[in-house]
């Protein structure tokens, strides 16, 4: 008598025995080959908010693809593209919010892995100027007000060995902060000590923050021994966010004192710099500063924005991405209002890195954060640039 399951005429156990020999090696490499292939394209990776270039009424963006050095100008109700650039290495960060040239319009620090920062006008993407730095020179960018009073907007360049201050004006150096610590992001808050000067809160990849008035002064640091800083965003004169490998706080500017607990998260979800972005802005008009979060894959499947009512602090909404999608949210901006429902709305990039989609940027309701518009690099491609 055979048991059921068991090989006739051979030695072979149920355990190991294929009823279809050799299926699996036929067959699964076709199948793996059916699906589409990683696109491996960052398109999405970094977005800024820019100036109304074309003078529709909205502010307009940025866009880039780092791996291969693109970066393109898009208007926000177009959508058309207004101006590109691209250069081996350009746009491996991206930061706006500062008029540099003086034509009313915020331009943009842009870097590239050979250590240069350029700053270019946002109306037709030309240089005004660029800076050459030590390795790693770029990685953080930030406007960090006008500390020398010229007029114009200076800008923090940050590197693995510590971060220089610039002159918006021409890109001269004003100091050296931070030596030997590795800068991951700054904002301007508050002229804490009244001396007229914006003054600037930097953070460190290794944990820490320190607090500048100006090179000569630092009016503050902290170490943070438990936790580290993964992003910052100021909220005006008294309070700024920070998001960090145990949760995102709203904290005093006066005493570094936390306000409010906005989320808590197990610090294995949230690890890595760029797991989670902020940007804080206006949306209404009526002086209050909205915060935004992007979290991308690593700390929610697929990625989520989400948005908090200035004072109490409470979600408002939040979206989360496509369910074809990846790292949603990895890039986060506050640009024009596209459905002109007189709320400003969010650009926010996914790039298709290690996805089998490719990236796109996502233009959500600064309302109520639903979808308006998804551009793809295909997209983009077909567009022809604005004439002038």
């Amino acid at each position: 008598m055979v048991s059921a399951g068991a090989a006739v005429g051979s030695g072979t156990s149920p355990r190991n025995h294929d009823p279809l020999p050799g299926f699996r090696t036929r067959m699964i490499p076709l199948l793996l080959a059916a699906l589409p292939a990683p696109d491996h394209s960052t398109f999405g990776r970094h977005v800024a908010a820019i100036g109304d270039v074309d003078g529709d009424g909205a502010r307009d963006f940025v866009v880039a693809e780092p791996r291969e050095g693109k970066l393109w100008a898009i208007s926000t109700r177009g959508p058309r593209l207004l101006w590109a650039r691209s250069a081996p290495g350009f746009a491996s960060n991206v930061r706006g919010g500062a008029d540099l040239d003086g034509d009313g319009a915020e331009d943009l620090l842009v870097a590239a892995t050979d250590a240069r920062v350029f700053a270019l006008s946002s109306s037709d993407g030309r240089t005004l100027f660029e800076v050459a730095g030590p390795e790693g020179f770029g990685r953080a960018l930030a406007f960090a007000g006008d500390l020398d009073g010229d007029g114009t907007a200076d800008f923090l360049a940050g590197s693995a060995k510590g971060a220089r201050l610039l002159r918006g004006r021409d890109g001269t150096a004003l100091c050296e902060l931070a030596a030997e610590r590795t800068v991951l992001d700054a904002v301007p808050i508050a002229d804490r000590d009244a001396d007229g000067i914006t003054d600037l809160v930097t953070v460190f990849v290794d944990g820490g923050m320190a607090w500048y008035a100006s090179c000569e002064r630092t009016l503050h640091a902290i170490e943070l021994d438990e936790t580290r800083v993964v992003a910052v965003a100021g909220l005006g004169p008294d309070r700024f966010a920070l998001a960090l490998t145990s949760g995102l706080r709203v904290l005093s500017t006066g005493d570094f004192e936390t306000l409010a607990r906005l989320e808590t998260w197990d610090e294995a979800e949230v690890v890595n710099e760029g797991d989670v972005q902020l940007a804080a802005g206006d949306l209404d008009g009526e002086g209050a500063l909205e915060l935004f979060a992007g979290w991308d894959e690593h700390a929610v499947a697929r990625g989520r924005v989400v948005a908090y009512r200035p004072g109490t602090w409470k979600r408002t909404f939040h979206q989360d991405g496509r369910p074809d999608g990846w790292h949603f949210g990895i890039a986060l901006a506050i640009v024009g209002d596209l459905d002109e429902d007189g709320i400003a709305d969010l650009v926010v990039g996914e790039d298709g890195e290690c996805s089998r989609t490719p990236g796109a940027v996502n233009l959500l309701s600064g309302k109520d954060g639903r979808f308006l518009r998804t551009l793809t690099r295909a997209d983009i491609d077909r567009m022809a640039p604005l004439r002038r």
